[in-house]
């Protein structure tokens, strides 16, 4: 994708502090976040070292879950259902803008995240499909498989490391301040426009298997053969194989 489709707000305009917790939904609708207009309550920020890359960057979400580790900005007036494992559900909870402060290699940002399932007793989840539909260039594989450090890169230029932990990547990520909100630069995660995730729905073509072509380099670089059993000159025997007089070559496949 060489650009954006839809056009980034102006988030320019003063905050309006509310005066509900900082957990809770505001009492009053807030105008629309396209018009700039906003209602914020104020956090204190906690930069336990601990709990710096808490934010998972998730392939399997197909849209934003806002967490505790983000700031409500505005409402959408409209509502989702997030269904998770087990097809448990949470029901009707109300779209949002949510923003935090996060490190990139250009210095501290704001990352805006558009229509996001607001969960504010949880921790946010950040959609990779969502982010690339709007530009985002989400390069998440672990270094362990890359020899690189996983990162995402807006279209503006910023770059966010991701940190593997558990077998999943996650981004440094917390409620900004108003300071912050008035001397750091915002860049969207998301798209301000409503977000359906089926708009990247795409069907496999009927003769992907036959036209596909086959690439001998993979079955050369394979431990087993087509029929899944070992290569003889892939496998050594190891200390507790040969103390058992068993090796490698006895392996069969299934």
């Amino acid at each position: 994708m060489e650009g954006r489709l839809v056009p980034v707000p102006d988030w320019s305009l003063p905050l309006k502090e509310h005066a509900s917790g900082v957990t809770g939904l505001p009492s009053e609708v807030s105008p629309s976040a396209y018009k700039g207009h906003t209602v914020l309550t104020t956090y204190n920020v906690s930069c336990d070292p601990r709990h710096l890359y808490n934010t998972l960057v998730d392939r399997g979400a197909n849209g934003v879950v806002a967490g505790d580790d983000l700031r409500f900005i505005s409402h959408h007036h409209k509502h989702t259902h997030l269904t998770g494992v087990g097809d448990n559900t949470i029901r009707d909870l109300p779209l949002v803008t949510c923003g935090g402060t996060t490190r990139s290699n250009r210095g501290d940002v704001i990352l805006l995240f558009c229509w996001g399932a607001h969960l504010p007793e949880g921790k946010t989840i950040a959609s990779a499909s969502q982010m690339e539909h709007y530009g985002w260039k989400v390069n998440d594989k672990s270094s362990v498989v890359t020899g690189e450090t996983p990162s995402m890169t807006s279209l503006e230029g910023y770059s966010i490391p991701m940190e593997y932990r558990d077998g999943l990547p996650h981004i440094q990520l917390r409620p900004f301040t108003d300071d912050e909100w008035t001397s750091l630069p915002k860049i969207c995660a998301t798209s301000p426009h409503p977000w359906d995730p089926k708009c990247l729905d795409a069907p496999v073509p009927d003769d992907w298997c036959a036209t596909t072509p086959v690439d001998a380099s993979f079955q050369q670089e394979s431990d087993f053969d087509d029929h899944g059993n070992p290569k003889p000159d892939r496998f050594a025997p190891s200390a507790t194989d040969a103390a058992t007089g068993i090796t490698r070559h006895d392996v069969k496949a299934f």
